[in-house]
């Protein structure tokens, strides 16, 4: 399979009819809402979404879009996808596209760093900023952001249920916040250095690098579960009903195990990360440039597409994977099934 041409557009481009001088970008804001410059409002701005050729006719590659610099957190669910960007200047947004439409709406953050995870509801947005050590949230759709709760220590990770926003720190805190009133408030504290924050229907699931832990937390409360001990970790988790899977950076190899513990299991080996999970398959980036699917238990490996440059995150929602490749500065749609 041979990769193609990739027309990326220029952000700040010429006839894009916005004014680079609205605001100046390189000012350390204080503390409060986070300003946004009028070339970076939500529209399309440089941003490319129309479908471009990038394969031979052959191929299965779509371009959702180009031109994403720093693209990371990558969502998709209910025909949606989602991803956060950053540009030359600083400036962050939240990009959300209709599968099946193409429609797409972009929420301009300010000038941040969502580096530290994204958690995205259906009316808002709530990230870490890791280089600020602080933590913020943005109404869909409206520009501008403001500062949702207090860290209580330097935010690593960030997940939420529909009422409640949970982060890790550095230092190994689990803190959680109520939407509607964030006060927050320490659950617990457990091993340094959080690698992956993650939550189901029931429980908080997190991994760390002390000690290679993977833990989870019952939403309504109770005592923290060790489900793992000596893995290391990718920046993500996945799950289905009964399992979680994670990438091992060490071994390079997609392992899982019991939501209730017991003994993980190898489903692949050579994989570079990014997993997501849907009802039938498991779904990863593999060594070289591909992104591969394969039955949970590891058997019918295949893949979905190859020739990447530098493919980093994954997402499944209905028939459409997608990944973001950030070498070529796209995120970019697969058929679920091979060709």
């Amino acid at each position: 399979m041979r990769l193609y041409v990739l027309l990326l557009t220029v952000l700040g481009c010429a006839g894009c009819g916005v004014n680079e001088e609205a605001l100046p970008t390189d000012v350390d804001w204080p503390s409060g809402d986070l300003p946004v410059a009028a070339a970076h409002a939500p529209q399309a701005g440089g941003i490319t979404f129309d479908p471009i050729a990038l394969h031979e006719p052959a191929d299965p590659f779509t371009v959702v879009a180009s031109g994403q610099s720093n693209a990371r957190g990558l969502h998709a669910a209910a025909g949606e996808v989602l991803w956060t960007t950053v540009d030359f200047a600083g400036q962050a947004r939240v990009v959300r596209v209709q599968a099946a439409s193409g429609a797409r709406e972009i929420t301009a953050l300010g000038r941040t760093s969502p580096r530290g995870g994204v958690a995205y509801d259906d009316t808002h947005y709530f990230w870490a900023d890791v280089q600020a050590g602080t933590l913020w949230t943005a109404l869909r759709g409206v520009a501008g952001a403001k500062r949702f709760a207090d860290p209580l220590g330097f935010p690593r990770g960030i997940a939420s249920s529909p009422s409640q926003v949970f982060w890790v720190t550095a230092v190994g805190d689990l803190v959680f916040a109520s939407k509607s009133a964030p006060a927050p408030r320490i659950l617990t504290t457990g091993p340094s250095g959080p690698t992956a924050i993650a939550v189901d229907a029931d429980h908080l699931y997190w991994s760390t690098e002390a000690l290679g832990a993977l833990l989870r937390m019952p939403l309504a409360g109770g005592a923290v579960e060790t489900i793992f001990l000596q893995g290391l970790y990718s920046s993500n988790l996945a799950f289905d009903a009964d399992r979680v899977y994670w990438a091992n950076a060490d071994k390079r190899a997609l392992m899982s195990v019991a939501k209730g513990g017991g003994e993980a299991s190898l489903v692949a080996e050579d994989v570079a990360g990014g997993v997501a999970v849907d009802a039938g398959f498991v779904y990863f980036i593999g060594a070289g440039g591909t992104v591969d699917r394969a039955g949970k238990d590891g058997s019918g490996r295949v893949a979905l597409a190859s020739g990447l440059v530098a493919p980093t995150e994954v997402a499944v929602d209905g028939d459409r994977v997608y990944v973001i490749d950030t070498g070529l500065e796209a995120v970019l749609r697969l058929p679920r099934s091979p060709e």
